[in-house]
């Protein structure tokens, strides 16, 4: 078996790769955000996702495929467990902190940027 499960912070997690690292996961999925969550991290950072990012937040509140990530909202941060990269860090703070348009819209690790409309 591949060890995957469902863990106590509502991760999925699929192919377990221990030889990468012990907690470490082929896939990590993190349970979606509601649509007051959503709506919340709009106003709270002025920030407007893009509506077909929105459909994915409610249903993959981030995750880890691989070597790529794409963002979640991450309500309190912790070091206490794993969380999903930040929307908030990316889109607030690392967009600012590079010269690039500030109309994109940053929403994996890799060159993935969308245009806002």
């Amino acid at each position: 078996m591949n060890g995957s499960n469902v863990d106590d912070k509502e991760r999925l997690n699929i192919l377990h790769r221990p030889w990468v690292a012990p907690f470490n996961w082929g896939l990590m999925i993190y349970k979606g955000a509601s649509k007051e969550v959503i709506c919340g991290f709009q106003y709270e950072n002025e920030i407007i996702i893009p509506a077909f990012y929105k459909e994915f937040l409610e249903i993959i509140n981030g995750c880890f495929l691989y070597d790529m990530s794409l963002f979640g909202i991450i309500e309190s941060f912790t070091r206490s467990f794993l969380q999903c990269h930040s929307l908030q860090t990316a889109n607030v703070y690392w967009k600012n902190s590079f010269k690039v348009d500030k109309t994109f819209f940053i929403l994996a690790d890799l060159l993935i940027v969308m245009k806002k409309m």
